[in-house]
């Protein structure tokens, strides 16, 4: 995703998303629980 590109976003927002996108390509542990992955990925 290209920063320039998205529009009507904050900063942080656009952040969170490329930071989620980058996590869920790179850890594809698709048997994991939301919690598990939410504490595992926090921080």
């Amino acid at each position: 995703i290209a920063l320039d590109h998205v529009e009507g976003l904050d900063d942080e927002t656009v952040w969170k998303l490329m930071r989620g996108n980058a996590i869920r390509m790179l850890d594809l542990d698709l048997d994991r629980t939301p919690e598990q992955y939410r504490a595992r990925t926090r921080g």
